[in-house]
């Protein structure tokens, strides 16, 4: 099912993206890793999809995160360091 979800919907989404000039934005609100098998305070991953940029990630996850063009960041500071605020 994910292999389908990911094959139509999201091979729409990339289209859809360089057609209308947009950004898509992924993530979540809170970490729950399995160890603690409840919310913690650790980060989570962020992916901006905008068509035109890219890192060297290979998928989204908390460890390829790290390598992203993002880095850390507060959330305080999301809008600003992924351009979405203008």
């Amino acid at each position: 099912m994910l292999e389908m979800i990911d094959k139509r919907f999201f091979g729409f989404l990339r289209k859809f993206v360089r057609r209308k000039d947009i950004r898509i934005v992924v993530t979540c609100d809170h970490s729950t890793p399995c160890k603690l098998k409840m919310h913690s305070a650790d980060p989570v991953p962020v992916l901006v999809y905008d068509g035109k940029r890219k890192d060297e990630t290979k998928k989204f996850c908390e460890r390829e995160a790290r390598k992203g063009s993002l880095g850390k960041m507060y959330g305080k500071d999301f809008m600003e360091k992924t351009g979405l605020n203008g």
